[in-house]
C-alpha cells in the first residue's frame, strides 16, 4: 500500500481539563510540537476554578478549539470528552489529558502506520514513558498486549494494558460503539477499548509516544479501591456479555485478588516498620 504523505487525514485530539494551570501549558506545547501539522485540538474546560482558560487563551493557533463543560460534580473525564467528540468530523481521534505529554513523532508514526493497515483496525496504540514532577526524568512502560489468550479481548479483561495518550481511534468505529461511559471515573478508558475490542482489531506500534503523569501522592489506598472497582465492573459486565468463557473472568479477579493481597502486605510491613522507627 502506497501512502501519499501530504494528504494525510486530519486527527481531532481530546484534552479535558480541569484545574490543571500547572501542567497544561506543557500539554498544549507538545500537541503544536507534533512534525504533523494536520489536527484540531478540542481543551474542553471541566468547570476550572482557577486560570486554567487564561493560559490555554494565550496560545494564539487557530487549531486549538476552546470548549467550556461545567463541573457537575461528579468528575468523569468521560463527560468533557464526550462534548468534544459531539464537535469533530476528523477520520480520526487521539487523547491527550492536561497533564501528560506526547513525544513530537507520535501522530505522524501512529497515522502512517494507521492507513496502512485494514478497515476493520479500529484502534492503534503504543508504548509510553512514566515520570512524576519532571519529564527529562521517565522511565519506560511497554504496554503490548500480553498473550495469555489468543484474543486481545479476553486479555484485556484481564488487565487495561493500553494507555489512553497513546490511543488513536478510527472515528466511524467509535460512532459505532458509542462514547465514553460517564457513571464511570477511571475506568471509562478500559470500558471503551473493552467494546471496540469486541467487534473491532486493534493494533500495537512498537515505539514510545507518550509520557505519562504518575502523581507522588498516590497511595496505597487508591490503589486497592481502584482495583476493588476493576472488580465490580467486571461483575457487571459479566451479567451483559454472552458467549465469553467463565475462565477468563476467573482469572481476572484472582490476578486483581493477588495484587491487591500483595499491595496489603507491602504497605503494612511499611507501615509497621514506620511506627518502629
Amino acid at each position: 500500500l502506497i501512502i501519499n504523505m501530504s494528504i494525510l487525514p486530519e486527527v481531532s485530539v481530546i484534552m479535558p481539563a480541569y484545574n490543571a494551570a500547572n501542567t497544561i501549558a506543557e500539554s498544549i506545547e507538545s500537541v503544536l510540537n507534533q512534525n504533523y501539522s494536520n489536527f484540531k485540538l478540542y481543551i474542553v474546560d471541566h468547570g476550572s476554578s482557577d486560570n486554567t482558560s487564561i493560559i490555554i487563551k494565550k496560545f494564539d493557533d487557530n487549531r486549538i478549539i476552546y470548549l467550556f463543560q461545567p463541573n457537575l460534580g461528579f468528575g468523569s473525564p468521560g463527560l468533557p470528552r464526550n462534548l468534544a467528540l459531539k464537535h469533530i468530523d476528523s477520520k480520526y481521534i487521539a487523547f491527550l489529558d492536561s497533564d501528560d505529554l506526547w513525544l513530537p513523532n507520535k501522530l505522524k508514526e501512529q497515522i502512517e502506520y494507521f492507513e496502512s493497515l485494514d478497515d476493520n483496525v479500529a484502534l492503534v496504540y503504543s508504548s509510553f514513558r512514566v515520570f512524576t514532577s519532571k519529564s527529562s526524568d521517565s522511565s519506560s512502560i511497554n504496554r503490548r498486549n500480553f498473550k495469555f489468550f489468543n484474543n486481545v479481548f479476553y486479555n484485556l479483561i484481564l488487565s487495561n494494558f493500553i494507555g489512553l495518550p497513546t490511543v488513536i481511534i478510527r472515528a466511524n468505529a467509535l460512532k459505532e460503539v458509542g462514547f465514553f461511559r460517564t457513571d464511570l471515573k477511571g475506568l471509562e478508558d478500559w470500558d471503551l477499548w473493552l467494546r471496540i475490542s469486541k467487534i473491532f482489531q486493534i493494533s500495537y506500534i512498537s515505539k514510545e509516544h507518550a509520557l505519562y503523569r504518575i502523581s507522588p501522592d498516590s497511595m496505597s489506598g487508591d490503589k486497592i479501591k481502584y482495583l476493588n472497582l476493576e472488580k465490580n465492573y467486571i461483575r457487571d459486565f459479566l451479567k451483559k456479555s454472552e458467549n465469553i468463557p467463565s475462565k477468563v473472568f476467573t482469572i481476572s479477579f484472582l490476578i486483581r485478588e493477588a495484587t491487591i493481597l500483595k499491595l496489603n502486605i507491602i504497605y503494612s510491613n511499611y507501615f509497621s516498620i514506620d511506627r518502629k522507627s
